[in-house]
């Protein structure tokens, strides 16, 4: 899989990134409702494992 593929679109990468840094507290329902995201998860994991 190449580095700039993901699972979910980038608009929702981009959101779980900021999502993140700005300290919220976020849920897979809260992804879903704000940007129709799916696998929440997935997302997060690949940030820890490929950014820290």
């Amino acid at each position: 899989m190449s580095s700039d593929q993901w699972y979910s679109n980038r608009s929702q990468v981009f959101w779980t990134c900021k999502a993140l840094l700005d300290g919220r507290t976020i849920s897979h329902m809260t992804e879903t409702r704000e940007v129709r995201g799916w696998r929440l998860g997935a997302i997060v994991h690949r940030l820890k494992s490929e950014y820290g």
